[in-house]
């Protein structure tokens, strides 16, 4: 039988009443609300559950008892004051599931708080989509070969874009970046990733009419996705969840019966949705597409992690996380980013020495 754990989420407001609640309540064989924090006591409704607050002020040490894992989903200024109230109560056997961009870069003197958990993990749930796990078995069965090139039309945002960029080429590094058009939001952000493959992110944002294209080589045998980037772009393999789109193109669309998605294929390829899955997502239109459905889909892709994390495999990554907010944070400032040990929280250098300069300039 399945062992129930215990969760502990801080924070009340929308991400939590629309998504995070939603997404736990339908795991209920897992996962177990333990309690919800707040600045104040007050009832909090979540698709007609009520769930009656604690004040983050009684959060203590006996609190954390038998809690396995605390989800923090707070206003990204008041991270580094509830990261300290947590770490006063001393969490050494309870995970941490944070959200994005888990901290601002003017935050980042916060870093050593996080060596006070067991374990780190973002919740990053574009990383976590269920599309995700239709593309990876085309690559499996021999449908698609090594993905090269990603473009993200009006169909990914900032750190977000940079995480889906980093899941759908296969490859988590990223080792420079540009950034063309300073205008918020209007932007052409262009990542060059340590596998040769290339992503795109054209802005703004607008998943209602966003779509993405994914190229890859053709797949020489069943299985086979390690081929070399082919710098002349030719014979490329094009899948894209696009309704206009090129005939040779393969299309991942959602599966519907009725109102209900119940999965995604690719030609012959099709991944199943869980009932809970399908039941989370809601009813929705016969026509939609995969990028239309992300707001809903991400609250799939944070079931998924939960189950990840339940399992014990783990879910985003702390460093990855940090890497797509530094990005990010330094292509809007600087228009480019190259990959270096001061430049990057997955160097040890730089996870040693950001953090310390930022704590003397900002005092904190």
């Amino acid at each position: 039988s399945v062992s129930l754990r215990r969760l502990l989420i801080l924070g009340a407001g929308q991400r939590v009443r629309e998504t995070i609640l939603p997404a736990v309540a339908a795991l209920p064989e897992r996962w177990v609300v333990d309690g919800v924090f707040a600045r104040s006591e007050k009832t909090i409704d979540a698709r007609g559950v009520s769930y009656q607050t604690e004040s983050f002020d009684t959060l203590s040490k006996s609190r954390l008892d038998g809690v396995d894992l605390v989800y923090l989903c707070v206003a990204k200024h008041a991270v580094p004051l509830v990261l300290r109230r947590l770490v006063d109560c001393d969490p050494g056997q309870v995970q941490l599931l944070i959200e994005t961009p888990v901290l601002l870069f003017k935050q980042l003197g916060a870093y050593p708080l996080f060596d006070a958990f067991r374990a780190v993990f973002v919740s990053e749930d574009t990383a976590t989509l269920p599309w995700v796990e239709t593309l990876q078995a085309a690559q499996s069965a021999g449908l698609l070969g090594a993905p090269r090139r990603v473009v993200f039309e009006h169909s990914a945002w900032r750190y977000h874009g940079l995480a889906m960029t980093r899941t759908l080429l296969r490859c988590d590094t990223i080792t420079r970046a540009t950034r063309r058009g300073r205008q918020v939001d209007k932007g052409r952000v262009t990542l060059h990733m340590a596998n040769g493959a290339v992503g795109e992110i054209v802005e703004p944002r607008d998943y209602a009419s966003g779509h993405w294209a994914l190229h890859c080589a053709p797949a020489t045998s069943a299985g086979d996705v390690t081929a070399a980037p082919d710098a002349a772009g030719l014979d490329q393999q094009l899948v894209t969840d696009a309704t206009q789109r090129p005939a040779s193109a393969l299309h991942l669309s959602p599966l519907i019966a009725g109102s209900t998605c119940t999965g995604f294929q690719i030609g012959d390829i099709a991944t199943d949705l869980t009932a809970a899955e399908s039941a989370l997502l809601g009813s929705v239109p016969a026509d939609v597409t995969a990028t239309a459905l992300t707001d809903r889909l991400k609250a799939v892709g944070l079931m998924r992690m939960l189950v990840d994390l339940h399992e014990g495999r783990g879910g985003y990554s702390l460093q990855l996380g940090l890497d797509d907010m530094m990005v990010d944070y330094l292509l809007e400032k600087l228009g480019r980013w190259r990959r270096t040990p001061l430049t990057s929280l997955r160097s040890p250098t730089g996870r040693e020495l950001l953090p310390r300069v930022l704590k003397l300039l900002t005092r904190g």
